[in-house]
């Protein structure tokens, strides 16, 4: 279908691109990027609560660094 593809087609796509099989400890890379867009985002936070924001809108990437961790917890777990 037409759209954003799921992470399946995604992984698929990739894996065909690349001419590989699978990727191999898929979840440890996605919970990274979990961990990773958590720190950023924990980053944009604390620079909007400093003065130092590029955007006001960069105070509001403060409700996601939570989620995005647990996310990134329970990939883990």
């Amino acid at each position: 279908g037409a759209g954003i593809p799921n992470e399946d087609e995604l992984v698929e796509r990739y894996c065909a691109v690349r001419k590989i099989e699978s990727i191999e400890h898929w979840h440890f890379y996605l919970a990274f990027s979990f961990f990773r867009l958590a720190s950023i985002s924990q980053g944009v936070y604390y620079r909007s609560t400093q003065g130092n924001a590029s955007s006001e809108h960069a105070v509001h990437a403060g409700k996601v660094v939570d989620i995005l961790a647990k996310m990134g917890a329970e990939l883990t777990a």
